[in-house]
């Protein structure tokens, strides 16, 4: 997927972990989670166990059930 410049994960309860391939995907700028646990939500935080797998992106947003965001680009 050389193309793929925004990606959204949303209501995925069944996910437990950001797929490896993610850190791959070098045109990937933005990643949008939404409806996910918050464990997910957390491994994707700097320091978290998956946040290198997003490392290389411009911007990252993460939405809580009430629409505020709390995670946006570094």
């Amino acid at each position: 997927m050389p193309s793929l410049g925004r990606l959204e994960i949303t209501d995925c309860n069944k996910l437990e972990t950001v797929p490896d391939g993610l850190k791959f995907v070098s045109a990937l700028q933005e990643l949008e989670i939404r409806w996910m646990p918050r464990a997910f939500k957390h491994r994707l935080e700097e320091g978290g166990e998956d946040f290198y797998k997003g490392d290389h992106l411009v911007k990252r947003t993460q939405r809580y059930i009430n629409g505020s965001n709390y995670w946006i680009a570094r």
